[in-house]
Parts: C-alpha cells; structure tokens; sequence
C-alpha cells in the first residue's frame, strides 16, 4: 500500500508510510521518518530527530530522542516529550502534556529546558519549571504555576488558586486575584497584594507596600518597612507601624493603633480604645475620645485633650464638643490636680517628715521641736509639734523620688527651668544641681532612720500610762507619751491599756 523504505536497514509499513532514516522504522498511515534509529506510527505522524518517537494522529518529533504522541503535538526541544492534544515541548528535556499546553519558546531555545506543562492551555517557559491546571503559565526559573490563569514570571516563584500571580523572585501567590510582586513576597486570600520585599498580604483586599510587611484582614494596607495591618480597613503607615482592629491608622515611625477609629500619629506613640488620637511622638491614648497631643504625654478616660509634654491626664468630659479633664500630673510643676471635692484614703490626718537629731524615734510619741530637728516632747514643752505615726492619710516633705536638691532652685523653692533643644524641638526642662552625683544611688527618706514621720493634724494614736478617760484631755509626760490632764488634746477612744486614739489639732 505504497509503502517506501528509504534508509539503510530501513523499514516501512502500512500505507502511505516512507522510512527515510538509517534504521527507522514507520507504521502505520502516512507515517514518515527521516532520523537515524527513529520511530513513526499512527496516522499522519513524523520522526525527524535521531532516535526520535512519533506516535498518534499529526503528530512530530522533530528534534533528537524526542517522543510524540497523542494528537497534533510537537516535540521540538531535544530529549523532549509531548503528548496529548495540541501541546508542544520545545525545551530540551522537557514534558509538555495534556491540551494546549507548551514548555519552553518558540523564539528562544535557551527557555523551557527541563520544564512540565500539564493540564489545559498551560505553559511553562522557564528553565526546570512547572505549569499545570488551566491557563497558567511558569515563566520563571524553577518557578511553579497551577489552578487556573496563575502567573508565575520570577525564578522560584509559584502562583496557584485562580487569577493569582508571583512576578517576585522566590514570591508565592494563592488564592484569587492576588498579587506576589517583589521578591520573597507571599499573597494569599482573596484581592491582596504583595508588593514590598518579604513582604505578606493574606484576607481580603489588603495591600503590603513596604519590605517585610503584613497585611491581613479585611481592606488593610501596610505601608512602612516592616508595618503590620490588621483587622478590619487598618492602615499601617509608619515604619515599623502596627495597627488592628477596626478602622485605625497608624502613621508614625513604630507607632501603634488598636480598637476602634483611632490614630497613632506621632513616632513610637500608642492609640488604642475609641477614638484616640496620638499627635506627640511616644504618647499614648487610651479610653474614649481622648488626645494626646504632646511629647510623651499619656491620658485615660473619656473626651479629654493632654496639656503639656511628658505628663499624665484623665479625661472626663461628656462628649466631642465637651471635653475636659478629672485628674492631672504636670511635668513643669511636678504638681498632681484632682476635679473633685473629696479625696478619699484608709489613712488617717496630714502629716510631715522631719529629721531626728540622734536617735530614731519609735511611733506614738508626742514630739518638738529641737531647731531645725525634732525630739520627743515633755510636760515642760510649751510647743507640741505632732505625734510619730506611720498611718497618716497625706504625708508631705517626704523627698520620695529623689535628692531634695537635685535641681537648682531660687531662694523660695521654686524649680529653675532652662529651654533645651530635643531634636529640633525646644523643650523646657529643670536645671540639674551640678552637685548632683548620678552615680550614688538615691534612699528615700522613709527607708532612713533619721527621719520620722510626725503627724500635724487628725486622728492620731498615742502611747499612753493608761490613765487618760475616754472624753477627757491629755498630754505628753516627761517620756513623750499620754498622761491624763485638765487641757490638751481630746481622748476619742481607748485602744488597750497603754494606747489611745486622740484628735490632734
């Protein structure tokens, strides 16, 4: 049946089939081969590579040691393999299955070497690459595609769900519709991109710009180098920025927003709550409708606006349009206010510390003055300054938190200020005593025993010889403690047999 056998130990058969190459072999129908040792069977099929397998209907092994079968397939890169329907294998090495699917280029025999094209309309060009599922394409250096219209453009990238692309070099993008762009990124969800190194967006329309930034949630954008977004339409601005929950915004270097409508503006500042604003760089702002807008400033509560650098506030107003503040600390004075009529403590009277000359004194003692020092007091002292308590409700002159002359201070008390320059920002601070000496630890006046604290006014418990009557007066005896009198200081109760409760005044 019009066989012809061309080739030298040649072999045709079948019909319409031409063995042309040295040692091939052709079978089938309109089979044809032309390279040494290659292969033709099937229908309408072409072995023209060395060694080269042809098999199916329209099918071509056009290039050396390739292998075709299926229908209308091509294998034009060496050692390849195609099968299926309409696929192509022009890299060398490499496997293109399935429909439509093609490895390596047309225009560039250098692409597609060792790469796997499977599945439907699919392509894998780069070198070692893998495409598969339906029209994705593995553009990339050992970059991977699969789903349906993935995209994997960049070496070692991968892209799979539906509609994703990875175009960064070693980038993964899954899900739908999202975007992995720069290198090391990752997008997952659904709508999300990638868009900074190492970067990460995953949940739903969310965006991570900077470098080794994360978006998650729904509608978050980190902006910053290493910002986080989270939650619910968060944007993360600042460097190193960090915001969650529902629509807060974080602007400043390292800042932070949490909770509900809030803004962290100011460098290194914390917002959190309900509608908190940081405007000053390391403020913080907590509670409702609260605004820290100055250096280092904290505040709490409700609708409250802070007044000055590194101090501490209470909001308590009403609303947006009716702001105001229960309790403050201000930093310029040192001072602490309070709105409101009454301050309530376990402790009882106001009392003062005061410096012992020799030895400490013990508590519930009635005490005087001895110059600028106090000692116990007798029956022959005209003045009686307090009783040694420890329980006193307010207790003044007690230096707690530092050396009493720290600070250079006028002929009144009052502290110096002097205005220095804190980062391009004049800021006004109190003037260092330069006798100070940063390296000595600094003990509280409470924790030294030659000082006491002596209660001026209150309640007061006394030592005293068991003679003073509930109702009656009393006063110190030569020991400084309570003996019964005509006048002095009014007995409220009796505690036991050697102490007593009395109102000093």
């Amino acid at each position: 049946m019009k066989t012809h056998a061309e080739g030298l130990a040649s072999h045709a058969e079948g019909s319409h089939t031409k063995a042309r190459g040295v040692a091939s072999h052709t079978e089938g129908a309109y089979t044809e081969t032309t390279g040494t040792a290659s292969h033709a069977e099937g229908s309408h099929t072409k072995a023209e590579g060395i060694a080269s397998h042809a098999e199916g209907v329209n099918t071509t092994s056009w290039a050396n040691y390739s292998h075709v079968e299926g229908a209308n397939t091509l294998a034009k890169g060496t050692a390849s393999h195609a099968e299926g329907n309409n696929t192509v294998s022009y890299g060398e090495n490499s496997h293109a299955e399935g429909h439509y699917t093609t490895t390596g280029h047309a225009d560039d025999p250098s692409q597609g070497n060792s790469s796997h094209a499977e599945g439907s309309h699919t392509k894998a060009e780069g070198i070692a690459s893998h495409a598969e599922g339906s029209h994705t394409k593995a553009e990339g250096i050992a970059s991977h595609a699969e789903g349906t219209n993935t995209l994997a453009k960049e070496t070692a990238s991968h892209a799979e769900g539906s509609h994703t692309k990875a175009e960064g070099i070693a980038s993964h993008a899954e899900g739908t519709n999202t975007l992995a762009k720069e290198t090391a990124s990752h997008a997952e969800g659904s709508h999300t991109k990638a868009e900074g190194v190492a970067s990460h967006a995953e949940g739903h329309f969310t965006i991570a710009y900077g470098g080794n930034a994360h978006a998650e949630g729904h509608f978050t954008i980190a902006y910053g180098e290493n910002a986080h977004a989270e939650g619910h339409f968060t944007t993360a601005y600042g460097e190193s920025a960090h915001t969650e929950g529902f629509y807060t915004m974080a602007q400043g270097k390292a800042a932070h927003a949490e909770g509900a409508h809030t803004v962290a503006k100011g460098n290194f500042s914390h917002a959190e709550g309900v509608n908190t604003q940081t405007i000053g760089d390391f403020s913080h702002a907590e509670g409702i409708g609260n605004s820290a807008g100055f250096k280092g400033t904290h505040i709490m509560g409700k609708y409250g606006d802070t007044q000055e650098s590194y101090s501490w506030f209470i909001g308590n107003g009403v609303s947006p349009d009716n702001k105001e503040l229960g309790a403050k600390w201000l930093a310029s004075t040192r001072n602490m206010y309070i709105d409101g009529s009454t301050y309530f403590s376990n402790g009882t009277g106001y009392a003062e510390m005061f410096e012992v000359k020799n030895k400490s004194i013990d508590i519930g003692y009635f005490v005087t003055f001895d110059g600028e020092y106090v000692r116990k007091a007798t029956a022959q002292d005209e003045y009686i300054l307090g009783i040694t308590t420890d329980t006193s409700s307010i207790l003044g002159n007690s230096a707690e938190m530092r050396w009493k002359e720290k600070y250079v201070v006028d002929e009144w008390g009052r502290l110096q200020f002097d205005n220095i320059n804190c980062s391009g920002i004049i800021e006004k601070s109190a003037i260092l005593n330069p006798d100070w000496d940063s390296e000595k630890k600094y003990i509280s006046r409470f924790e030294r025993s030659e000082w006491v604290i002596v209660g001026l006014l209150g309640q007061i418990r006394v030592r005293d010889d068991g003679t003073c009557p509930v109702g009656g007066y009393c006063f110190p005896n030569t020991e400084g403690i309570a003996t019964r009198s005509q006048k002095g200081y009014r007995v409220i109760k009796r505690i036991n047999p050697n102490q007593i409760l009395i109102m000093f005044n």
